[in-house]
């Protein structure tokens, strides 16, 4: 059986352990899951765990993602702090003393290229103009304007459904697009987030991005490559009308948001391209690695 993500995304939900499940217990409904089909457990809002339901999951390896009712990440509970693979780490970190624009340069080179693929754009100047970058603010500039590029054909796919699109905006999202956007990315964040720790590197010391609060901002380098695929899967669906003006709402005035109904079907659409996503994602972290080998 495929592993699926558990969200919670009703308030006042409590989580119990019963042998290898966990029950899931509000006022009128009571569920029983299988902790070795859970990928991992996102919660929107709030519930309430038992010490016993928070040690299986994590002793089974199952990372539980705190979200804002919104969608924002707030926080991550993981099995351990860092993989043991502390090479990695050594390696990650003399890297970032004396490679980190050409690193940059690779992470932004594979995500041109996977815009190219999904869009099918014809990015060869933007490729030139990082090749001879010699700074991350240039690089950084290369990589917005193509996503700018790319967003500008979402626009234009998105023409002829009943939502309108006129470019990426944040915290809060201002249209349903954006909505689901943000959402999406931010749930392939949190996916990277747990591979980044599985394979023993830091989270924190990043190459492209550059490092803000609580933000872990490696996973944001390693999952570039995966935005182009990820937008191009959320634009089809939009198309196909998966998702209807009724899935998503305006909460006083904050921005628009997914419904419960809405989430559900963005996390089916998530569950369904997670191993494409995590097929990219180590894709980018081998090549990141590769530049760690030359150090030996």
């Amino acid at each position: 059986m495929k592993k699926r993500f558990l969200a919670i995304f009703s308030e006042g939900v409590s989580v119990k352990k019963r042998g290898n499940r966990l029950i899931l217990e509000k006022p009128d409904k009571k569920i029983s899951v299988l902790v070795k089909d859970i990928s991992a457990v996102l919660i929107f809002g709030s519930a309430n765990f038992t010490g016993n339901s928070l040690n299986l999951l994590l002793n089974e390896g199952v990372s539980v993602f705190l979200f804002t009712r919104f969608g924002k990440l707030k926080g991550i509970i993981h099995d351990g702090l860092l993989g043991s693979n502390y090479n990695n780490r050594l390696e990650q970190y003399e890297l970032f003393k004396c490679r980190r624009l050409e690193i940059a340069k690779f992470f932004v080179l594979k995500k041109l290229e996977e815009i190219e693929k999904q869009f099918n754009l014809n990015l060869s100047g933007f490729k030139e103009n990082l090749k001879q970058a010699q700074t991350l603010d240039e690089v950084r500039g290369i990589e917005g304007n193509a996503s700018k590029k790319m967003f500008d054909e979402v626009k234009k796919m998105l023409e002829k459904t009943p939502f309108k699109f006129e470019g990426r905006n944040y915290y809060p999202p201002k249209d349903e697009i954006n909505a689901l956007l943000s959402l999406t990315y931010t749930l392939i964040y949190a996916m990277s987030f747990g591979v980044v720790l599985a394979l023993g590197f830091d989270p924190y010391i990043s190459f492209l991005h550059s490092k803000r609060g609580t933000h872990a901002s490696f996973c944001s380098d390693v999952m570039e490559i995966t935005r182009p695929f990820a937008t191009k899967e959320l634009v089809q669906k939009v198309k196909a009308r998966v998702f209807k003006k009724e899935d998503f709402e305006t909460q006083g005035g904050r921005g628009i948001y997914l419904t419960s109904e809405g989430l559900n079907k963005l996390l089916n659409l998530v569950e369904g391209i997670s191993e494409n996503i995590f097929s990219l994602l180590g894709e980018s972290i081998g090549g990141f690695s590769s530049f760690g080998e030359e150090l030996k």
